[in-house]
């Protein structure tokens, strides 16, 4: 170690408890500013956010397909026309790369453009059926643990199994003991 590096941890080891909490406070003054801007934003829009005792994802999944058949019908033509665009516009990315560049870049600039749409024009009628105290995840994307939010086609990084039927709780976060990374 050098003997600056030393330097530093010797001062670091004089400074009192209440020296430390104030310095990291300061560090992370700024992160906890947006922090706190997002839990606003999200209370505003009557959107899920973390508060005590309230579970950040619902038991409750989100039907799709109901959603969808609730909407009004230029809400659907809307997300349907840029799904499509999405689609259609990957399609053509992904398949005229190696045969037509020019082709390929349009339809990956379809895709993007697409995506970004559907990311930021979302109707009120998307955003009501989310509301709530919990994240409602879709139902089409399958059990999925409350507590990592893990699911059966994206496990924990060690790997993780169902501690029961209902599907809600893996292995690494309900019962670590009995949790084999394999």
């Amino acid at each position: 170690m050098s003997r600056m590096g030393q330097y530093v941890i010797e001062q670091e080891m004089l400074l009192t408890e209440d020296q430390l909490w104030a310095r990291e406070k300061d560090r992370h003054e700024g992160d906890e500013a947006a922090w706190a801007g997002e839990i606003a934003l999200l209370r505003e829009r009557g959107m899920p956010h973390p508060e005590a005792g309230v579970p950040v994802i619902s038991e409750e999944r989100l039907d799709l397909a109901a959603l969808w058949q609730s909407l009004p019908d230029e809400d659907r033509a809307h997300i349907g026309e840029l799904a499509l665009g999405l689609i259609v516009g990957g399609l053509i990315g992904a398949h005229a790369e190696s045969t037509a560049a020019s082709a390929s870049r349009a339809g990956d600039q379809c895709y993007h453009q697409s995506l970004e749409a559907l990311s930021s024009e979302i109707p009120d009628s998307v955003v009501a059926a989310i509301r709530g105290p919990s994240w409602r995840i879709p139902a089409l994307l399958g059990p999925v643990c409350l507590n990592c939010g893990c699911s059966q086609n994206d496990a924990c990084a060690d790997g993780c199994r169902w501690t029961d039927e209902r599907r809600i709780e893996c292995t690494a976060c309900g019962r670590p003991e009995e949790h084999l990374p394999f």
